[in-house]
């Protein structure tokens, strides 16, 4: 909400047919904040690496939304703009339950790995993203009435084969 008030004088500024001082400065201020970036950028390493982690984090996501609505080809068939939004919606709640589903689980391993001290799969859980889902039976049939049953987390990490990770 603090950028409100920056962005309204952004817009004012914008819609003048000349440029007046006030805005030229804050382009020269924009341009000053984008080459510190660069700067940044350029000498840091781990900077580089932090931010293209972020854009693959972005990037698997998107692909795990389009696996998740593949169906009719990935093609949304209505042609009303509430049922595009409704099945667009619920892609995105299927793909957010995927990721809790899969972070749950792999915070029980890493807890299960910390009570046995085992600093090898820690190390390899490390690396492993909650953004997956080949695991997941994405076009299969679906039955929601069946009672409800426990997640039994205990014997789904029991079964993880550790060197395929």
């Amino acid at each position: 909400m603090e950028n409100i008030p920056c962005k309204r004088v952004i817009k004012k500024l914008a819609s003048y047919k000349r440029t007046n001082a006030l805005q030229s400065a804050l382009q020269q201020i924009n341009s000053i904040i984008q080459s510190d970036f660069m700067l940044d950028y350029i000498h840091s390493y781990q900077f580089r690496q932090n931010i293209q982690t972020a854009l693959n984090r972005g990037e698997a996501y998107h692909r795990l939304r389009k696996n998740v609505a593949y169906a009719n080809e990935g093609k949304i068939q209505s042609p009303y703009p509430v049922e595009q939004h409704i099945w667009s919606e619920c892609a995105r709640l299927i793909c957010n339950a995927i990721i809790y589903y899969d972070t749950f689980l792999l915070s029980k391993m890493q807890q299960e790995a910390q009570l046995q001290n085992n600093e090898k799969i820690l190390l390899k859980l490390q690396h492993i993203s909650p953004v997956a889902w080949q695991h997941i039976n994405l076009h299969g049939q679906f039955t929601f009435q069946q009672p409800k049953q426990q997640l039994d987390w205990k014997q789904i990490i029991q079964q993880v084969d550790y060197t395929k990770l």
